[in-house]
Protein backbone atom coordinates (compact mmCIF):
# COMPACT_ATOMS: atom_id res chain seq x y z
CA UNK A 1 0.00 0.00 0.00
CA UNK A 2 1.32 3.44 -0.89
CA UNK A 3 0.17 4.73 2.52
CA UNK A 4 2.71 2.53 4.30
CA UNK A 5 5.88 3.36 2.31
CA UNK A 6 7.22 5.73 5.02
CA UNK A 7 6.47 3.43 7.94
CA UNK A 8 9.06 1.41 9.85
CA UNK A 9 9.24 -1.32 12.45
CA UNK A 10 9.60 0.21 15.90
CA UNK A 11 11.23 -1.77 18.70
CA UNK A 12 11.52 -0.92 22.37
CA UNK A 13 8.49 -2.17 24.24
CA UNK A 14 7.85 -5.69 25.44
CA UNK A 15 10.15 -8.51 26.42
CA UNK A 16 13.08 -10.26 24.81
CA UNK A 17 11.29 -13.54 24.18
CA UNK A 18 9.36 -13.58 20.90
CA UNK A 19 5.60 -13.81 21.02
CA UNK A 20 3.83 -15.41 18.07
CA UNK A 21 0.42 -15.03 16.49
CA UNK A 22 -0.96 -17.53 13.97
CA UNK A 23 -4.14 -17.52 11.95
CA UNK A 24 -5.63 -19.40 9.01
CA UNK A 25 -8.32 -18.52 6.49
CA UNK A 26 -10.17 -21.77 5.82
CA UNK A 27 -10.60 -22.60 2.10
CA UNK A 28 -10.13 -18.97 1.13
CA UNK A 29 -8.42 -19.64 -2.22
CA UNK A 30 -11.33 -19.93 -4.63
CA UNK A 31 -9.81 -22.17 -7.33
CA UNK A 32 -8.18 -24.88 -5.19
CA UNK A 33 -9.98 -24.22 -1.86
CA UNK A 34 -6.64 -24.25 -0.06
CA UNK A 35 -6.38 -22.26 3.16
CA UNK A 36 -3.95 -19.44 3.87
CA UNK A 37 -1.68 -19.55 6.92
CA UNK A 38 -0.36 -16.32 8.38
CA UNK A 39 1.95 -15.90 11.34
CA UNK A 40 3.97 -13.12 12.87
CA UNK A 41 6.54 -13.13 15.67
CA UNK A 42 7.09 -9.98 17.70
CA UNK A 43 10.17 -9.18 19.81
CA UNK A 44 10.48 -6.01 21.91
CA UNK A 45 7.31 -4.64 20.34
CA UNK A 46 8.31 -5.09 16.67
CA UNK A 47 7.79 -7.81 14.07
CA UNK A 48 10.91 -9.91 13.48
CA UNK A 49 9.44 -12.69 11.35
CA UNK A 50 6.21 -13.15 9.40
CA UNK A 51 4.71 -15.24 6.64
CA UNK A 52 1.55 -15.49 4.60
CA UNK A 53 1.23 -18.61 2.39
CA UNK A 54 -1.26 -21.00 0.92
CA UNK A 55 -1.21 -24.33 2.71
CA UNK A 56 0.25 -27.19 0.67
CA UNK A 57 -2.75 -29.48 1.22
CA UNK A 58 -6.49 -28.84 1.33
CA UNK A 59 -7.89 -28.76 4.87
CA UNK A 60 -11.28 -30.37 5.41
CA UNK A 61 -12.25 -28.16 8.36
CA UNK A 62 -11.44 -24.87 10.03
CA UNK A 63 -9.79 -26.74 12.91
CA UNK A 64 -7.56 -28.63 10.50
CA UNK A 65 -6.58 -25.42 8.67
CA UNK A 66 -5.72 -23.73 11.97
CA UNK A 67 -3.83 -26.82 13.18
CA UNK A 68 -1.78 -26.88 9.97
CA UNK A 69 -1.11 -23.17 10.44
CA UNK A 70 0.07 -23.85 13.98
CA UNK A 71 2.57 -26.40 12.63
CA UNK A 72 4.04 -23.70 10.37
CA UNK A 73 4.28 -21.27 13.28
CA UNK A 74 5.98 -23.90 15.46
CA UNK A 75 8.59 -24.49 12.76
CA UNK A 76 9.35 -20.77 12.72
CA UNK A 77 9.47 -20.60 16.53
CA UNK A 78 12.03 -23.42 16.54
CA UNK A 79 14.10 -21.58 13.90
CA UNK A 80 14.06 -18.45 16.08
CA UNK A 81 15.17 -20.48 19.10
CA UNK A 82 18.04 -21.97 17.08
CA UNK A 83 19.09 -18.53 15.85
CA UNK A 84 19.14 -17.26 19.43
CA UNK A 85 21.23 -20.28 20.50
CA UNK A 86 23.67 -19.65 17.63
CA UNK A 87 24.03 -16.09 18.91
CA UNK A 88 24.79 -17.37 22.41
CA UNK A 89 21.37 -16.53 23.82
CA UNK A 90 19.14 -19.01 25.56
CA UNK A 91 15.46 -18.52 24.90
CA UNK A 92 12.73 -20.06 26.99
CA UNK A 93 9.38 -21.32 25.83
CA UNK A 94 7.84 -19.26 23.02
CA UNK A 95 4.12 -18.57 23.37
CA UNK A 96 2.08 -18.61 20.17
CA UNK A 97 -1.44 -17.21 20.19
CA UNK A 98 -4.24 -18.60 18.06
CA UNK A 99 -7.94 -17.82 17.75
CA UNK A 100 -9.37 -21.30 17.12
CA UNK A 101 -10.39 -23.16 20.29
CA UNK A 102 -10.57 -26.55 18.54
CA UNK A 103 -7.05 -26.32 17.16
CA UNK A 104 -5.73 -25.22 20.57
CA UNK A 105 -7.38 -28.23 22.24
CA UNK A 106 -5.91 -30.53 19.60
CA UNK A 107 -2.45 -29.06 20.23
CA UNK A 108 -2.67 -29.46 24.01
CA UNK A 109 -4.54 -32.75 24.51
CA UNK A 110 -3.74 -36.04 22.83
CA UNK A 111 -7.26 -37.36 23.51
CA UNK A 112 -8.48 -35.31 20.57
CA UNK A 113 -6.28 -37.23 18.10
CA UNK A 114 -8.86 -40.02 17.70
CA UNK A 115 -11.10 -37.41 16.08
CA UNK A 116 -8.29 -36.13 13.89
CA UNK A 117 -6.69 -39.20 12.31
CA UNK A 118 -7.25 -37.67 8.90
CA UNK A 119 -4.81 -34.84 9.70
CA UNK A 120 -1.46 -35.64 8.16
CA UNK A 121 1.19 -36.93 10.55
CA UNK A 122 3.61 -34.15 9.56
CA UNK A 123 1.38 -31.63 11.30
CA UNK A 124 1.24 -33.57 14.60
CA UNK A 125 4.82 -32.58 15.37
CA UNK A 126 3.39 -29.23 16.58
CA UNK A 127 1.54 -31.03 19.40
CA UNK A 128 4.72 -32.95 20.20
CA UNK A 129 6.64 -29.68 20.60
CA UNK A 130 3.94 -28.36 22.94
CA UNK A 131 4.18 -31.54 25.04
CA UNK A 132 7.98 -31.13 25.17
CA UNK A 133 7.52 -27.58 26.49
CA UNK A 134 9.40 -25.93 23.63
CA UNK A 135 6.40 -23.80 22.66
CA UNK A 136 3.03 -23.09 24.21
CA UNK A 137 -0.25 -22.01 22.73
CA UNK A 138 -2.91 -19.81 24.20
CA UNK A 139 -6.18 -18.38 23.01
CA UNK A 140 -6.33 -14.91 21.51
CA UNK A 141 -9.64 -13.44 20.36
CA UNK A 142 -9.97 -12.59 16.68
CA UNK A 143 -10.24 -8.94 17.72
CA UNK A 144 -6.67 -9.08 19.09
CA UNK A 145 -5.22 -11.41 16.42
CA UNK A 146 -2.16 -9.62 15.01
CA UNK A 147 -1.85 -12.12 12.12
CA UNK A 148 -5.41 -11.57 10.86
CA UNK A 149 -4.33 -9.31 8.00
CA UNK A 150 -1.91 -11.98 6.73
CA UNK A 151 -4.68 -14.44 5.85
CA UNK A 152 -7.42 -12.39 4.22
CA UNK A 153 -8.47 -8.97 3.05
CA UNK A 154 -9.38 -6.81 6.03
CA UNK A 155 -10.92 -3.37 6.39
CA UNK A 156 -8.57 -0.37 6.45
CA UNK A 157 -9.32 0.07 10.16
CA UNK A 158 -8.43 -3.58 10.92
CA UNK A 159 -5.27 -3.30 8.79
CA UNK A 160 -4.17 -0.21 10.73
CA UNK A 161 -4.86 -1.98 14.03
CA UNK A 162 -2.85 -5.08 13.00
CA UNK A 163 -0.03 -2.86 11.72
CA UNK A 164 0.21 -1.14 15.11
CA UNK A 165 0.04 -4.49 16.96
CA UNK A 166 3.17 -5.67 15.14
CA UNK A 167 5.07 -2.44 15.76
CA UNK A 168 4.85 -0.80 12.34
CA UNK A 169 4.42 2.94 12.76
Amino acid sequence: MADTRDLEIVFGKGGLIPEGYVDADYAGELDTRRSTTGYVFILAGGAISWSSRLQVTVAVSTVEAEYMGAASAVKEALRLKKLARDLGLEMGQICIKGDNQGALKLLKHSMFTQRSKHIDVMHHFARERVLRGEVSFEYCSTEHMAADFLTKAVSPAKFAKCRLMIGIA
